[in-house]
């Protein structure tokens, strides 16, 4: 797979998770779905926002492939469909300090 120095397609692509995430309250849907998989309600609890808010932050996650729901009974549960935001957000945590 090429760097992303030498493939411009990847490098856009990666600019635009990038942009995705570039939200304080997108990294802490991340970050605590990384912990577990949550209601939009449960996320809205943990993190101290509103369901709108959680829902508008959850769009470009949802857009960008970047968690996904689950279907089940009554409300979706959402989770981290990009395995390495687990890495990415162990490395923004250690950034933060």
């Amino acid at each position: 797979m090429a760097r992303l120095r030498d493939d411009s397609a990847r490098a856009t692509r990666a600019a635009e998770v990038v942009k995705a995430l570039a939200h304080p309250d997108r990294l802490r849907l991340v970050a605590a779905l990384c912990e577990r998989e949550a209601s939009g309600a449960e996320l809205a609890a943990r993190l101290k926002l509103t369901p709108a808010q959680v829902a508008r932050h959850l769009r470009p996650l949802l857009e960008h492939r970047l968690v996904r729901p689950e279907p089940g009974e009554g409300t979706p549960r959402y989770r981290v469909a990009e395995p390495v935001l687990h890495g990415l957000v162990a490395c923004m945590e250690d950034c933060g300090r």
